[in-house]
């Protein structure tokens, strides 16, 4: 007897959730493993633990993606980057970098911790002035 097609392996939710972390696309992720995002889903809704390890994968992705905005931004203020930049909005980047902030918390991720908007303010302003000195 084979298995209906949305039965996944746990192999195949670790990969998923690799490619998830490494991607931050869950259409991807998916596809890696062979299935489609409707069956992702409804591993995610069934399997017991697994909505809080795609949380943790997308958790890692927005760590990515905050690391990457933030060297970048660094490297573009520095008159001395040894390697060419890829220019990017900074405006841009501080909309992505909001949007983390807003995420809901769902059940089984990391507690809801606000950031200190003090703080987030002065950095943004310290962006900013690093982006003026170019």
């Amino acid at each position: 007897m084979t298995k209906p097609r949305w039965q996944w392996l746990q192999r195949d939710r670790r990969a998923f959730c690799e490619v998830l972390a490494r991607t931050g696309d869950p259409v991807t992720a998916a596809a890696a493993v062979g299935h489609d995002l409707g069956d992702a889903y409804r591993q995610r809704e069934t399997v017991p633990g697994f909505e809080a390890d795609w949380q943790k994968a997308l958790s890692v992705a927005w760590d990515n993606v905050e690391t990457m905005v933030l060297a970048n931004l660094l490297a573009q203020a520095r008159a001395d980057a040894e390697k060419p930049v890829r220019l990017i909005d900074s405006r841009m980047a501080l909309a992505v970098l909001q949007r983390r902030e807003g995420v809901k918390v769902t059940r089984g991720s990391r507690p809801d911790v606000r950031p200190d908007m003090g703080r987030v303010a002065a950095m943004r302003d310290e962006i900013r002035a690093l982006g003026a000195g170019r």
